[in-house]
């Protein structure tokens, strides 16, 4: 058949409209839809490459777990409206409070979320989750049913690698979740 220039350009224009339908499908795919925050499935494609960055570079990696604190009874108590709409203002307090562009917060899975900071110290670390926890108190969102305080509060635990420290992304992980489990049970 000869080549129709029109026909190509259809093509073309169809292609083009599929490509871009696919990209905002994959988008969709990857961000929570209660906090429009990046979702699991993002964190952890974006984890292994950040911890393989900072193999690379030679740079520090830490890992956040936050939860919030005592969640179950304030859904059972306020509803689950309310604590969806929780969730979303925790959700978007704690990426606003993340000011680099290289670090990152995700919805772990139901009011558990997973932040990432690579190159920070320690302490930078533990400067950055107590930014976090003062924010969400300063939301002042009252829960008359926790043991802990008269509103919203969550609870961070943190994992840190060295740049010279040899420990496997799931070690992190694992470490991260021990530590907020200790912080839970601190108060």
């Amino acid at each position: 058949k000869p080549f129709n220039p029109s026909i190509a350009k259809i093509r073309v224009k169809n292609h083009i409209k599929l490509k871009l339908k696919s990209d905002a499908l994959e988008e969709l795919s990857m961000c929570d839809a209660l906090t429009h925050i990046p979702n699991r499935r993002y964190f952890e494609e974006k984890y292994d490459i950040k911890y393989k960055e900072s193999l690379r570079e030679n740079i520090s990696l830490s890992v956040m777990m936050i939860d919030i604190d005592y969640f179950k009874q304030y859904n059972d108590n306020y509803g689950h409206g309310r604590g969806d709409d929780v969730l979303t203002k925790v959700a978007l307090t704690l990426k606003n409070t993340l000011k680099r562009p290289s670090d990152m917060i995700a919805r772990y899975g139901g009011e558990e979320f997973v932040a990432i900071l690579k190159d920070v110290n320690q302490e930078g670390a533990k400067k950055v989750a107590a930014q976090m926890i003062e924010a969400i108190k300063n939301l002042k969102i009252p829960h008359k049913y926790s043991q802990i305080s008269e509103y919203i509060t969550i609870s961070i635990g943190i994992s840190y690698r060295n740049r010279d420290e040899d420990k496997s992304k799931n070690d992190m992980l694992l470490e991260a979740d021990k530590a907020l489990y200790e912080a839970k049970e601190s108060g």
